[in-house]
């Protein structure tokens, strides 16, 4: 009887795989001759693209109702922690 349902496993399992390699292989035919653009890089640069614009409005709004914060800026990097900058 275990001799059965582990033939019957094994046939699943095999079937399973046999599926799965079928469609990697396909996606991997469609990439390469029409696939340019990465569809998982448009969702990482969308969301790079609202991080700097959702940036660039808070410093707008921070340096409108803080006036003292134009200097700030100027001495200071907007995303990456740099040494200060020296105002001449």
């Amino acid at each position: 009887m275990w001799d059965a349902v582990f033939a019957v496993l094994f046939v699943a399992f095999l079937v399973g795989e046999t599926v799965a390699d079928q469609q990697q292989w396909d996606f991997h035919q469609r990439k390469a001759w029409g696939g340019v653009i990465n569809p998982g890089i448009i969702g990482a640069v969308l969301l790079t693209l609202l991080f700097l614009g959702s940036t660039v409005f808070t410093e707008s709004i921070s340096a409108a109702k803080y006036p003292a914060y134009a200097e700030y800026r100027r001495t200071t990097s907007m995303l990456v922690p740099l040494p200060r900058r020296r105002v001449s």
